[in-house]
């Protein structure tokens, strides 16, 4: 219970920036997420923005979710859901025809890790659980091409780098969960 408050504590955080001032962007985006170590996997974002008013800068936050297959205690194509909960800054270069932008983020990210598969290939290591929250920063690019005046289309490339902790024997490692996305959606303007 408690663990479901602090989600949801911290999915109001990152979403109320993007309602505060200005327009409001919200976007919703699709595609597959590949790991600097594993098997690419499906990712989904959904964002809430502000622009700000008579800027190029859009400021806001997002969920997005991960399932792929990564390396993580020396233990090849273990499964992960990852759900990132994150601050993002967008800078629309160009505001007519066409939107290129850039950007960057920064958030936690909540990783269930299938622990099964991992005390299966390590019998000498113990999960206690299956779950892990992790620190990570991403940066982007993306072309956003308009429909009309309230409706656009976008794809967009992100790099990005995730670190858990994870212990063995008495020693902390930071595992890079992070990797290389394509998405493409469709992103409103109120």
């Amino acid at each position: 219970m408690m663990a479901k408050k602090a989600f949801m504590g911290a999915v109001l955080l990152v979403l109320l920036p993007g309602i505060a001032v200005g327009e409001t962007v919200v976007s919703a985006a699709g595609g597959v997420f590949t790991p600097y170590s594993g098997s690419t996997g499906f990712s989904g974002v959904v964002q809430v923005l502000s622009a700000l008013t008579d800027s190029n800068l859009r400021v806001g936050g997002e969920i997005e979710y991960r399932g792929y297959k990564t390396e993580i205690f020396d233990v090849d194509d273990v499964g992960i859901d990852t759900i990132s909960l994150r601050a993002v800054v967008q800078y629309v270069l160009l505001k007519e025809p066409i939107r290129p932008y850039i950007g960057a983020g920064l958030g936690l990210g909540f990783n269930i890790i299938d622990g099964d598969k991992v005390e299966e290939e390590r019998d000498d290591l113990s999960i206690i659980t299956d779950f892990g929250v992790g620190v990570g920063v991403l940066g982007l690019v993306g072309v956003e091409v308009p429909l009309g005046q309230t409706v656009a289309l976008f794809a967009e490339a992100r790099a990005g780098a995730d670190f858990q902790l994870t212990g063995e024997s008495g020693e902390l490692d930071a595992v890079n969960l992070g990797g290389v996305s394509g998405l493409g959606g469709i992103r409103f303007r109120f």
